[in-house]
């Protein structure tokens, strides 16, 4: 059987872009040729609320039209109106017919407001037994006992670090438990904080894998089903598959939202030089502006680090001190309140006109502001609300500070390897990197004055939050690895997550890289 494997990006609601790319990939082949797409391509996803309208099921029903007409061989994903009830499907086309559906059974949390449908189906094709359908019909399917010589799978499986080697692992199995091969088909890109994760691959009747594509960028091909062999896999890095990851989920928000540029405030530290530094890689040096915004707490190396991430990436940048306008407003309200002493008003009245001036900028050249804060400061709320909390996406929320550490360095490393470069030309300043991380909202200020350090934070939110252990069991993972850490210190460190989802709650929407991502995953009680 031949099959052409098509893992495009569908714009979500839109219904003329999506018809284009989809009639693109029809158009590199013939019509003896099999052409499979991923779940929901027509309308892409995920649809939330949008289900309830009728208006996706006749746009949808429209472009489904048009493809009938083309008289082609097509398995596409589609929302669907069938007799009053509402599916998520996949449609089967033949000849200018519809000869199958398969309409979800297991529905997911993305899915509500679909109707239970039927699951996987079986069709004769070209002499064959087949099967196509949704993975996570997958189960119910394999207790039939079914007798196929190809599955076709369909899917919008989401991007996680270890998502890959799962759903290749999975796909494997069930080839063997079938003695068929597996086409499976899943879309790449980004809707909001969530990455889709490509991948698609054919699986043959050993399990092996034979054909595989890239997890972030559209590919189309056409194979012969019979005739491929097992390929060797080359999987990228961990850190490479986060890098990738966050610019397509920033290339996407953009672009689909028709953003032109996106702002960025530039500490000198490591979190925004590592953002900017993204921003870059995903939109291009002429759709990122940095802003710097010292005050009378920063230090000279702020400034200068900040600058040289300016220089480096060949960014537009402002400069726009905030303590004249950090007195103005001070002593206004103090005048008022009558108290003078420095407090954490001080601090956090800082950072909010700092988030003021970056939303002018951005309001001003029709931009949009990229947040900054990791997974380690939004686990315990070490940030400001309205303040550098703030932004349309937030790029390092499901990654922790020293993952953010180690993102930089390998940035710069693969920089190293296709730029003849000294330490003074690499995208994020070393000092950024290595010097110790400061807030800098008053004198002296280190993070460590109301954190432990970051090795030790991060490896208590991992286990209480990434696995969900409770801090005896956290206790006896220090102790196994032979680090002294006080316990109060880890209740500590595990009350700051509780008490500050009220905060998290507000924050922007996180880009999902792991299982834990706070809003999509993680929500823990506000009282």
């Amino acid at each position: 059987m031949r099959v052409q494997l098509n893992q495009i990006n569908p714009k979500t609601l839109s219904f003329e872009d999506n018809q284009r790319i989809i009639l693109s990939c029809l158009n590199k082949t013939n019509d003896d040729t099999l052409s499979i797409f991923p779940e929901l391509s027509i309308s892409g996803s995920p649809l939330f609320s949008r289900i309830s309208y009728n208006d996706v099921f006749s746009f949808s029903s429209f472009v489904l039209d048009s493809l009938i007409k083309e008289k082609r061989d097509v398995i596409i994903g589609s929302a669907l109106k069938i007799e009053d009830k509402k599916y998520n499907s996949l449609v089967f086309l033949s000849k200018g017919e519809v000869i199958g559906f398969s309409n979800k059974k297991r529905l997911s949390i993305f899915d509500e407001g679909f109707s239970i449908g039927n699951g996987i189906e079986t069709i004769n094709y070209k002499n064959e037994t087949i099967a196509f359908g949704f993975m996570e019909d997958i189960e119910e399917f394999l207790d039939t006992k079914p007798k196929i010589t190809t599955l076709i799978l369909c899917s919008n499986t989401l991007f996680t670090l270890n998502k890959q080697k799962e759903v290749l692992e999975n796909i494997s199995i069930i080839a063997r438990k079938l003695n068929a091969n597996i086409v499976f088909c899943n879309r790449f890109g980004a809707e909001g904080g969530y990455i889709f994760n490509g991948a698609s691959c054919i699986v043959n009747q050993k399990g092996e894998i034979c054909a595989l594509f890239d997890s972030f960028k559209q590919e189309s091909e056409v194979f012969q089903i019979e005739n491929i062999k097992k390929i060797n896999q080359n999987a990228l890095s961990h850190y490479k598959k986060i890098l990738e990851g966050l610019s397509l989920s920033i290339r996407d928000y953009f672009d689909k939202n028709n953003i032109g540029k996106a702002v960025v405030g530039l500490s000198g530290g490591v979190d925004s030089a590592l953002v900017a530094a993204l921003a870059v890689r995903a939109l291009g040096k002429e759709r990122v502006i940095g802003v710097l915004m010292p005050s009378q707490y920063s230090s000279s190396h702020s400034i200068s680090d900040a600058l040289l991430s300016v220089k480096n990436l060949g960014i537009e940048h402002y400069i726009v001190p905030i303590e004249e306008m950090f007195f103005s407003c001070s002593n206004t309200y103090n005048s008022i309140l009558k108290d003078n002493e420095f407090s954490l008003a001080e601090e956090n009245l800082q950072s909010r006109l700092r988030c003021v001036t970056l939303m002018f900028f951005a309001n001003k050249m029709k931009a949009a502001l990229l947040n900054t804060t990791n997974k380690s400061e939004a686990s315990v709320g070490y940030g400001t609300l309205y303040g550098d909390t703030s932004g349309a996406i937030s790029v390092l929320a499901d990654l922790y500070k020293t993952d953010v550490w180690l993102l930089s360095k390998f940035i710069n490393e693969e920089y190293r390897k296709t730029a003849n470069s000294s330490i003074d030309s690499l995208p994020i300043p070393a000092n950024s990197i290595e010097k110790a991380p400061s807030a800098e909202l008053r004198y002296d200020q280190k993070d460590t004055d109301s954190l432990p350090p970051y090795d030790i934070l991060d490896k208590i939110l991992m286990n209480y939050i990434d696995r969900s252990k409770n801090i005896e069991e956290i206790c006896k993972e220090f102790d196994v690895e032979g680090i002294k850490v006080e316990k109060t210190i880890i209740n500590r460190v595990i009350e700051l997550v509780k008490i500050n989802e009220w905060k998290r709650r507000q924050c922007p929407m996180a880009v999902k890289l792991s299982n834990s991502a706070f809003g999509i995953d993680k929500k823990f009680p506000i009282s």
